[in-house]
């Protein structure tokens, strides 16, 4: 993984829903549910923290090395910024 750091585009609205979380973008009228997992991911997409910060820390708490979720971080990162829902920070 690369060291751009993911974070929350700005002017979303943020609907928990029970176990999921609903993004909606009210400038393109896109809305995303996000699960349990995807919902984790999100929140430690700050800008302070790179996509394998996120794998290490989700990791931390399963109990399992960075490297076994690394691909699903990574592949849920690259969806929420292709929908627009994430910008990369770069140094």
């Amino acid at each position: 993984m690369n060291a751009e750091r993911p974070r929350q585009a700005t002017g979303l609205v943020e609907c928990p829903m029970q176990d999921e979380l609903l993004l909606y973008d009210p400038r393109t009228e896109r809305v995303v549910a996000l699960n349990l997992s995807a919902r984790a991911i999100w929140s430690l997409c700050d800008g302070r923290h790179s996509a394998a910060d996120v794998a290490a820390t989700l990791g931390e708490c399963l109990g399992l090395p960075p490297d076994a979720l690394e691909t699903d971080v990574g592949k849920a990162i690259s969806e929420l910024r292709d929908a627009g829902f994430l910008e990369l920070r770069r140094d």
